[in-house]
């Protein structure tokens, strides 16, 4: 599985620094990253308390590729193009 960090933080300067402080410990909660599966997302959660069912959401049972994310971004046509021939078609 190819992967991409995802992330969340607060500005220097914001406007609102306390409500953006909530913001972001609700998006750390169990709670919160529970949405990600039952939501179809597809995030992997990282808060250790959410327990998912589909295993491709474990980050215990994932094998992890690394991508050379500046050669996708220059051969991204012949990517797409490869992907729609041999995956959608």
């Amino acid at each position: 599985m190819a992967y991409a960090v995802e992330a969340m933080a607060m500005i220097k300067g914001a406007k609102q620094p306390e409500l953006a402080k909530k913001f972001l410990d609700w998006a750390s909660t169990a709670d919160m990253q529970k949405i990600y599966e039952t939501s179809k997302i597809f995030f992997i959660p990282t808060n250790p308390e959410v327990k998912v069912s589909d295993p491709a959401l474990d980050v215990s049972k994932v094998k992890f590729v690394e991508v050379d994310i500046l050669k996708a971004g220059k051969d991204r046509q012949k990517l797409v193009d490869r992907w729609i021939n041999e995956v959608v078609k």
